[in-house]
């Protein structure tokens, strides 16, 4: 289908503010964010690119830039070469949050959608993914393995990497940079109402400190790699 052009995927990461960022890319009047997530290149692909076009919901004479999210891609190496088979120039938007209140999100989530057993967080880190046996829920917050593959498939100069924590905290200025990288034109505050987060959820389990403590060394030596990839420490992680 040679007429179907998307300019930018969001392939992850799951519970790091994708959801928002769907509604406040879709503020730009350039920018169309598909308002489902699509899953094309894990599950559909064998079907036409047609499909995928009925998927996207591209509004009739939309003339800018377009774009879906499915947090799932970042994890499976097939739909990433399928997305630069399919897309050789893509621009790729990576959300990234603290990883240790990935998992913790995470783990409240499937709880509540009565989807796991576990009774602890450390149990459920350990199983096998959910969605796809390809991950385990800990090995979600190893962001750097993702991220050298992506840069591997899309190279550097295509991957931007938002930091879930600062989009929450001055929604304005970090989706202004996601839109520089877009080449589209940044927002004016008055075009950028303030947004709640979305699918906020009330925990309802608790994860004891000495659990948490646990994980962050776990992911420490991989935060360090991120860190260095990055050129920053991200400070609102702390625990460095």
């Amino acid at each position: 289908m040679k007429d179907l052009k998307v300019d930018f995927i969001i392939p992850g990461t799951q519970k790091g503010g994708t959801s928002s960022a769907n509604i406040n890319l879709n503020l730009h009047p350039d920018v169309h964010l598909a308002p489902n997530e699509c899953h094309f290149f894990n599950d559909e692909f064998e079907q036409s690119l047609e499909k995928y076009k009925e998927l996207l919901k591209i509004p009739k004479n939309f003339k800018g830039i377009v774009g879906e999210k499915s947090p799932r891609y970042c994890m499976n190496n097939t739909a990433l070469k399928r997305i630069k088979k399919t897309f050789p120039n893509i621009k790729i938007i990576f959300f990234i949050r603290e990883p240790v209140s990935r998992l913790v999100s995470q783990f409240n989530m499937e709880i509540q959608r009565k989807r796991t057993q576990c009774k602890n967080i450390i149990e459920f880190s350990q199983q096998n993914d959910i969605d796809l046996n390809l991950q385990t829920p800990l090995e979600r917050g190893y962001y750097i393995d993702q991220i050298d593959k992506m840069v591997s498939f899309f190279g550097r100069e295509n991957l931007f990497v938002p930091i879930s924590e600062r989009c929450k905290q001055n929604s304005f200025v970090e989706y202004n940079k996601i839109f520089t990288f877009l080449e589209v034109g940044e927002l004016k505050k008055d075009e950028f109402p303030i947004k709640k987060n979305v699918h906020k959820r009330k925990y309802i389990i608790s994860v004891s400190e000495k659990e948490k403590e646990y994980l962050h060394e776990l992911y420490k030596p991989y935060n360090e790699k991120l860190f260095d990839f990055l050129g920053y420490k991200i400070e609102e992680w702390g625990r460095h």
